[in-house]
């Protein structure tokens, strides 16, 4: 399924992300997906 390629895909960007910018704060792939 789709879900698997969706958390790799979240786990590179956190990883990408420097600790003090939150996640939480960006827009999530999952909402630019729609889902």
């Amino acid at each position: 399924m789709n879900a698997i390629t969706i958390g790799q895909t979240n786990a590179e960007i956190v990883d990408f992300l420097p600790p003090p910018q939150s996640p939480e704060r960006l827009p999530h792939p999952r909402t630019c997906l729609g889902l």
